[in-house]
C-alpha cells in the first residue's frame, strides 16, 4: 500500500495531524497503522554520530518488524518522523556524514515508495507554541528540512488553524491512497 511520512520542526503539529489522518483513514474503512520515531529511547548524552546510528538501528527494527509487514498486508502506514529527521538533526546540524546516513537508510527503505508531508512552520510560531525550544536551533532545523525536501515533499502551511492544516493533508492523502485502491 502506501507509506506516508510526516516531518517538520518541533511544534509544527506532526503528531496531531498524523494521528488525525490515521483516525480518518480508519473511519473510511482503510486498513491503516501509525508509528512514531524514534521507536526506542536514545541513551542520554549521545554524540550526533551515536544518535544517527541509534536512530538508524531503531528504524531498521521498526521497518523489519512492523512497517514492511504492514505494507505487504496492503495497509497504509503513517509514520511520525523518519530518516529525514535524522538527516536534518544529526547530519546537517550535527555534522554527521550525509552520504553514509543516506546509504544506511536506503538499505532500510529497500525501494519502498513513500510520500512526505512537511508541516512548515516559522520558528517564531513554533517557539510560541513550545517556549522551551531554542529559536536559533528551530531556524537552523527549518532551513535544513527545506534544503533536504525541496521538490521532494508536500509542503503544508502549519501556521494555519488545525482544521485547515488537516484538510490540506487529507486532500493529498486521499488522492495518494485512493490511487492504490
Amino acid at each position: 500500500m502506501k507509506l506516508l511520512i510526516f516531518e517538520g520542526i518541533d511544534g509544527a503539529g506532526k503528531t496531531t495531524i498524523a494521528k488525525k489522518l490515521y483516525e480518518y483513514l480508519l473511519n473510511q474503512g482503510i486498513p491503516t497503522t501509525f508509528y512514531k520515531e524514534p521507536h526506542h529511547d536514545i541513551p542520554p548524552n549521545s554524540s550526533p554520530f551515536t544518535q544517527m546510528l541509534f536512530f538508524t538501528a531503531s528504524r531498521s527494527w521498526l521497518f523489519e518488524n512492523h512497517i514492511k509487514p504492514d505494507l505487504q498486508q496492503g495497509k497504509v502506514v503513517i509514520l511520525d518522523r523518519s530518516f529525514i529527521s535524522t538527516l536534518a538533526y544529526q547530519c546537517l546540524l550535527g555534522g554527521v556524514d550525509l552520504t553514509l546516513t543516506l546509504e544506511l537508510n536506503k538499505k532500510i527503505l529497500d525501494d519502498i515508495k513513500f510520500y512526505v508531508f512537511y508541516l512548515d512552520l516559522s520558528p517564531e510560531i513554533a517557539y510560541q507554541r513550545k517556549p522551551e525550544l531554542d529559536l536559533e536551533t528551530l531556524e537552523k532545523l527549518r532551513n535544513a528540512y527545506l534544503q533536504l525536501l525541496k521538490g521532494k515533499a508536500y509542503i503544508i502551511n502549519a501556521s494555519n488553524e488545525l482544521d485547515k492544516v488537516f484538510n490540506s493533508v487529507k486532500l493529498i492523502a486521499d488522492e495518494i491512497v485512493r490511487a492504490s485502491l
